[in-house]
C-alpha cells in the first residue's frame, strides 16, 4: 500500500501525478483480471489512502471513463452486505477454475463472525447442554477449507496464462523505501499546498536563502583554487630548482648601483688602503667616489691612446 501511496505523492508534477494514477487504476484492473484480490486491496487502499485523496487537483485531471473504472474497482471490496461482490467474484473464479490469490481480510472478518454469532455448546429450551455445537464447527471448517485451497501453486504452473516473474523488476520492488502515511501526507500537501500564495512566497524566500548560501559556496571555492594554483607553482619552482642543483644555494644579494660602478678600481685600492682611514661612512663612499673617477679617467685614456 505505501509504495503505491509514494509513487503518487513524490511526483512533483501535475501530469507525472496523472500519469501515475492512471497506471495503478490500470495495474488494479490486470490483477483483478487474475483474480489476484489481495493485489487489487493493496493498490486501492493505496491510491484510497488520505495522502492520495488529499490531492484534488490531481484527481479532477482524471478522464470520466477513468475514473467510474476506478469506482468499480472500489465496489468489488465494498464492506456493504459482508462484501457480498467479492464472494461473487471468488465464486466466478473458482467456476471457471482459475488461479485465485484471496484478500485475506475478508476471510478472518468471516471466522471472528463465525465465532461470535455461533455458541460453543448446543441449545435447547435456553439452556446449555453442554454439547459441542458442531454446526460451528462445521462452518469454520469449511471457511478454513476454502481458504486453504485457494493456493499460489497454480501461478508457477506453465499454462497459456503463465505469469513469467521479470528479476529487474521484481528486485526493484523490494528495494523501495516507500515512505509513511505521515511522511506521504507531508508530501502531498507540498505539492498541492493549500494556501498557494503563501508557498510561493515560502519557496522565494527559500531560493534567496539558497542562492546567499551558492554565492558564499563560490567564494570559498575560488579562494580554495587561487590557494591550490599558488601551492603548485610553488612545487614546480622547487622541482625546478631542484633540477638545476640551486635548491639550498643562498641567492646572492644585488650590489648597490654606487658600489657596482666602483668596485672594479675600488677593489684593489682597498687592499692597500689603511681601514683606519676611514672615519665615517661618509669617508668610505667619498672614497669610493674618488677612485671610481680615477678609473674612468684611465679607461678613457685608455680608449684615446688606442
Amino acid at each position: 500500500m505505501n509504495w503505491v501511496t509514494t509513487g503518487v505523492v513524490t511526483s512533483t508534477l501535475l501530469a507525472t501525478r496523472v500519469k501515475a494514477l492512471t497506471n495503478f487504476i490500470k495495474l488494479a484492473e490486470k490483477l483483478l483480471e487474475l483474480s489476484n484480490f489481495s493485489g487489487v486491496a493493496q493498490v486501492l487502499r493505496g491510491l484510497s489512502s488520505p495522502p492520495v485523496e488529499y490531492l484534488k487537483a490531481t484527481w479532477k485531471e482524471l478522464d470520466k471513463p477513468l475514473l467510474k473504472r476506478y469506482s468499480t474497482l472500489k465496489s468489488v471490496l465494498s464492506t456493504k452486505n459482508n462484501y457480498r461482490n467479492y464472494w461473487e467474484h471468488i465464486k466466478q473464479a473458482c467456476a471457471a477454475q482459475k488461479r485465485v490469490i484471496p484478500y485475506l481480510t475478508v476471510h478472518l472478518v468471516q471466522l471472528g463472525e463465525l465465532k461470535e454469532t455461533l455458541p460453543e455448546r448446543t441449545i435447547e429450551n435456553e439452556e446449555v447442554q453442554g454439547l459441542v455445537d458442531f454446526k460451528k464447527t462445521s462452518e469454520i471448517t469449511g471457511a478454513v477449507s476454502s481458504l486453504l485451497a485457494y493456493t499460489v501453486e497454480k501461478y508457477r504452473e506453465k499454462t497459456d496464462q503463465h505469469i513469467e516473474i521479470v528479476p529487474h523488476i521484481r528486485q526493484w520492488l523490494l528495494e523501495r523505501n516507500p515512505y509513511s502515511q505521515e511522511e506521504s501526507q507531508k508530501w502531498a500537501e507540498r505539492i498541492e499546498p493549500p494556501d498557494w500564495e503563501e508557498a510561493v512566497a515560502q519557496m522565494l524566500s527559500t531560493q534567496k536563502l539558497l542562492q546567499v548560501r551558492i554565492d558564499e559556496l563560490k567564494k570559498k571555492l575560488k579562494e580554495a583554487e587561487s590557494l591550490a594554483e599558488k601551492k603548485k607553482e610553488q612545487e614546480q619552482e622547487q622541482e625546478s630548482q631542484k633540477g638545476s642543483g640551486l635548491l639550498g644555494v643562498k641567492k646572492k644579494r644585488p650590489i648597490p648601483p654606487l658600489l657596482a660602478s666602483v668596485s672594479h678600481g675600488l677593489i684593489p685600492t682597498l687592499q692597500n688602503t689603511s681601514v683606519s682611514r676611514f672615519k665615517t661612512k661618509k669617508d668610505f663612499v667619498d672614497y669610493g667616489e674618488d677612485e671610481g673617477e680615477k678609473e674612468k679617467k684611465k679607461e678613457g685614456n685608455k680608449e684615446g691612446d688606442k
